[in-house]
C-alpha cells in the first residue's frame, strides 16, 4: 500500500496516556464551533501482514470534556451521551484498504447504536526499535447514526474526530514466535485476511 507502510506484524497495545480523541462540531444552529474530548479506556491494533490490521478501540463516555462544566453535564446525560447506560464508545476495525493513497481501516463504531464506520489514516511511523508505531486518524461521524438524536438543528450532526495515539508491541505475530499459536497468544486476525 503506497504512501504509509504498516508496523511490524503483531500484537499491539495503545497508550491510554499517549492518546487523544478530539472532536469537533458546530453549536447553535452551526454558529457556535465546539472541541472536545474522550480518554481512551483502552485499545489494541493487530497487524497481520504488510496490508492487513485490525483495531478494537474503546473510549470513555463520561470522559468527555469541552471545557464547559455545564455542557459537558448535559452532554452526558440521557440527552445525548447517557453515559451511565453506555459507558463505551467503540470502534471495531477489521477491513484495512488503500484507497485514494490513504490507509482506511473500515469497521463498526458503537455507541447507543451501532453503524458502519472509517478511519482514515493520515499518519502512521514506526518506532525506531520497531516495537511500537505513532498513529494519526481521522473521521466523520454523523451523530443520529450512533443513536445521537437530541436537539436536531441546535446542535451540529456533523462531528469530526481526530486521533493520535502510540501503541507498543504486546505480542509478536506466530511467524516471530517461533512454537506459538496464533490462539495460544490470544491473537485472531480479521476476517477475510
Amino acid at each position: 500500500m503506497p504512501g504509509i507502510a504498516l508496523p511490524p506484524v503483531g500484537h499491539y497495545t495503545l497508550d491510554p496516556a499517549r492518546t487523544t480523541i478530539a472532536l469537533s462540531m458546530k453549536a447553535m444552529w452551526g454558529l457556535v464551533p465546539v472541541r472536545a474530548t474522550f480518554a481512551l479506556r483502552r485499545g489494541t491494533v493487530t497487524v497481520t501482514s504488510a496490508t492487513g490490521a485490525a483495531a478494537d478501540v474503546v473510549a470513555d463516555t463520561a470522559s468527555f470534556a469541552s471545557g464547559i462544566a455545564k455542557r459537558d453535564t448535559h452532554v452526558k446525560s440521557a440527552d445525548f451521551l447517557d453515559v451511565t447506560a453506555y459507558p463505551d464508545l467503540t470502534f471495531v476495525g477489521q477491513e484495512l484498504v488503500s484507497q485514494d493513497g490513504t490507509l482506511r481501516l473500515r469497521g463498526v463504531l458503537t455507541d447507543l447504536a451501532a453503524t458502519p464506520a472509517e478511519l482514515a489514516i493520515t499518519d502512521l511511523v514506526v518506532d525506531d526499535d520497531h516495537q511500537g508505531f505513532a498513529a494519526t486518524a481521522t473521521a466523520t461521524v454523523q451523530r443520529q447514526d450512533v443513536g445521537i438524536t437530541a436537539t436536531t438543528g441546535k446542535v451540529g450532526k456533523v462531528i469530526a474526530v481526530t486521533i493520535t495515539t502510540h501503541g507498543r508491541l504486546s505480542a509478536p505475530w506466530p511467524s516471530q514466535a517461533p512454537g506459538r499459536s496464533a490462539s495460544s497468544l490470544g491473537l485472531h486476525p480479521p476476517e477475510g485476511s
